[in-house]
Parts: C-alpha cells; structure tokens; sequence
C-alpha cells in the first residue's frame, strides 16, 4: 500500500520524461510548420512541392506520436509501480490519456467488483498557473456517468471513486475495449476538435494535439499486449485468476514485460 508521501510524488518531473516530452514537442512544431506550408504550396499551384512537404509533415508526425507514447509509458509505469489495487496514478498524463485510462479501469474495476478506486489526480502544482486540468476532467467523467466520488481526506490531489452500486450497463459498452486512437476519435466526432493536452512546467503550452490516424504502440497498437490494448485478455485472466488479476500493480507489471 502506498503512503502519505507516495501518493505525492510525481515521476513526471523526472529528466528522462521531461525531455521526451520536449523532443514530442519539437517534433510535432515541425509537423505543423510543415503542413502550413504544404497547404500554401498547394493553393499556389505547386502539387509536386505539397505533397514532398506533406510527407516530410508526416514523419515529423509520427516522432512525435512516438515520443510521448513513451513519455507516458514512461511516466505511468514509474508513477503505478508501487500503487496498490484500488489506486490510479495520472500524474504526468495529458487530459485525453488520463480520461481514456479511466474509462479502461473504471469499466475493468466494476466488471471485478472492486468496491473503490482511488484516482492520484494531483494538486495542479505543475501545471500552468497552479491550475490543475487532470481532476476537474475526471471530475467531470463520474458527474456524466452519476458515479459517487470526493476527495480523500487530508490530500486534495486524490479522488475517491465509489463504484459499490455501479452496474455494467450503466457504463459505455466501449470503455471495455476501444483504444486511445478510437477514443480520439469519438470524443473528436462529438465536440469537433480534440481537446489540447494539459499545459504545464514540462508540457509547454504549445504541447500538441495528437493525431488518430496513425497511433501506435501505447495509443492504439492491436499488438501492444498490455492492461491498455488488450483487454479481452486480461478479463479472461480474470476469470481464471479471481480478483488477484484485478490488481492494478499486476497489470503495470504486465504492460512493463511486454514493453522490455
């Protein structure tokens, strides 16, 4: 079990995090600088220079995608891999992955009937302003779904949620199985936009939006076996290893195993 100080120590100050979301972050400005001036190119006239400019956009793209997948690989191994089975550290997540790796546990831990889970949301003391962006998402989550939560007593940056009297049918059949390229792309199709990462001291504000089209390994990967990808498996484990299978510090060591 976790202690007082654990649940405030957050591994996305780490260097190795930092600079990977940095590399994204650099990555994805030329992704962006690129694709402006495909779309001028292409309104001049010039088809050739366009699509040349375009495909460069899209590795520049996919480095991106590919540094903060395992920025948050890094930071969510690191921040769970003390965390006992009712408890969920976020710290370190921009907003869509931690709402997405909600969604996932929620549905799994009321599937295994574990009566709580306790969301490590932070204070907000890294981000832009002292703002925290991760709790009032979460907040939001159980409030359209009239799941009970509060706040732990005695630590504000962690957010209790009662799961005693919810039913599986009260909750979006998807939240089982779909991927954050999939998620991406329902939250896009009902708002219009995908909502920007969290802003803070390492994610600048200029922290990209992630593209569906092409995720890969921790956002998306049929292939990725893990808690996040795979599911299906897991809930067959499930069944033949009763509720030890539940525990979220298995589930990290899985992912880990499956990432060496």
């Amino acid at each position: 079990m976790a202690n007082q100080n654990q649940f405030d120590y957050n591994h996305a100050t780490d260097a190795q995090y930092m600079n990977l979301r940095a590399q994204a972050r650099e990555a994805m400005d030329q992704y962006h600088s690129l694709s402006q001036k495909s779309q001028n190119a292409y309104k001049q006239g010039d088809k050739v220079e366009a699509k040349n400019l375009s495909e460069q956009s899209k590795k520049f793209m996919i480095q991106g995608q590919k540094y903060n997948e395992e920025a948050a690989n890094y930071v969510f191994q690191q921040n769970n891999l003390d965390s006992s089975q009712e408890e969920l550290d976020l710290h370190g997540l921009f907003v869509d992955e931690a709402e997405w790796i909600m969604k996932r546990r929620i549905y799994m831990a009321v599937q295994n009937r574990e009566p709580i889970i306790k969301v490590i949301v932070g204070k907000g003391l890294h981000s832009a302003n002292h703002t925290a962006k991760l709790k009032p998402a979460m907040e939001s989550i159980c409030s359209q779904y009239n799941l009970n939560h509060y706040l732990k007593s005695g630590n504000s940056g962690v957010m209790c949620i009662d799961l005693n009297n919810v039913q599986l049918n009260n909750l979006p059949n998807e939240w089982a199985t779909m991927d954050y390229s999939r998620y991406l792309s329902l939250k896009k199709g009902k708002s219009g936009n995908v909502t920007k990462p969290q802003t803070n001291q390492y994610a600048s504000q200029n922290a990209p939006q992630y593209q569906q089209q092409q995720q890969q390994g921790y956002y998306g990967n049929q292939q990725q076996q893990g808690y996040y990808s795979n599911q299906q498996q897991q809930q067959q484990n499930s069944n033949s290893q009763n509720n030890d299978c539940g525990s979220i510090v298995q589930i990290i060591k899985m992912v880990i195993s499956c990432l060496k």
